[in-house]
């Protein structure tokens, strides 16, 4: 099981090359912050806000398990 960040609010944080596969991201906030190469597999990102979040591919948004 993954890490339980729901409604975490992340402003400017470098995630690249994180692994947070599998983390529980529903309601969460991510302002400014970098998801270049992050690892999302069947990560559950539920009504999260990526506002300004940049790095992320389409590659990566196929392995979440949740994203509406």
């Amino acid at each position: 099981m993954g890490t339980n960040l729901q409604r975490v609010y992340l402003k400017g944080v470098n995630l690249k090359e994180a692994d947070i596969k599998e983390a529980k991201l529903k309601n969460a906030y991510f302002v400014e912050v970098n998801l270049e190469k992050t690892n999302l597999k069947r990560t559950n990102l539920e009504a999260a806000f990526l506002v300004e979040a940049y790095g992320l591919s389409l590659d990566q948004l196929f392995k979440v398990e949740t994203i509406l």
